[in-house]
């Protein structure tokens, strides 16, 4: 279930979300900042809000842990709130599982086409 917009009010620091990303996978990510200030280098010392208020815009700053070479990583980025799942245990885990299938059928498909080209190679010497 997708954070729609009228539950965008009510988001708040720490409040935990999934965060789905197609090339590096499915995560439990939290929100570390919501109305998220920017330096505005024009003004000294002046704040703006680059990316709107995000009870308007919608916009969070989120973080995630990945393993890169068996460490833990902390990562973090900005995000629409509309592209990101409520979080529950659940949907996390259906997330992952259906992730790692995809992967898995990409990989097979992968190989099936370098199958594929092979043979077409050894085709055009006969």
């Amino acid at each position: 279930m997708r954070l729609r917009r009228d539950l965008w009010k009510a988001v708040k620091t720490g409040d935990l979300v999934v965060y789905a990303d197609q090339f590096d996978g499915v995560f439990r990510a939290k929100i570390v900042e919501t109305d998220i200030r920017v330096s505005a280098r024009a003004e000294a010392g002046g704040f703006g809000y680059p990316y709107g208020k995000t009870a308007v815009s919608g916009t969070v700053k989120i973080e995630w842990e990945t393993l890169v070479a068996g460490h833990r990583v902390k990562q973090s980025g900005i995000e629409n709130l509309a592209n990101l799942v409520v979080y529950s245990i659940e949907r996390l885990s259906q997330l992952r599982r259906k992730w790692n299938l995809w992967q898995t059928a990409k990989s097979s498909a992968e190989a099936l086409g370098a199958d594929f080209l092979v043979k077409v190679e050894e085709y055009k010497k006969i």
